[in-house]
């Protein structure tokens, strides 16, 4: 029933993957640290980005969970509902850091 993103799941710190949100983190962070001047909007962006729907949609589903326990629903189907949104923000943070990566190197 509980489950993490694929991606969080896969990490070396001595072979490269890409399908590894460490070392999608890790190559944005190397590559824009070599001008962060000029990537630093890039990197800012997708944060306030990421951060601001997170806060949303944590909020709507927080309610949502509520109302579901409030009407008798099955603790389970609340877990559910809420594993599948946490992982499906995971899965969006892991294609959004592969993205700006992309964007920032060819700058």
């Amino acid at each position: 029933m509980f489950e993490l993103p694929a991606a969080y799941t896969r990490r070396s710190l001595y072979e490269h993957s890409e399908n590894s949100s460490f070392w999608a983190f890790c190559v944005v962070g190397n590559w824009a640290q070599l001008m962060w001047k000029y990537m630093n909007p890039d990197v800012v962006a997708l944060q306030t980005e990421l951060e601001l729907g997170f806060q949303e949609g944590v909020s709507e589903m927080d309610a949502k969970a509520l109302k579901m326990l409030r009407e008798s629903e099955k603790q389970e189907k609340v877990v559910e509902m809420l594993t599948d949104f946490s992982v499906g923000a995971g899965d969006s943070v892991f294609a959004g850091w592969k993205k700006l990566f992309a964007r920032i190197v060819s700058k």
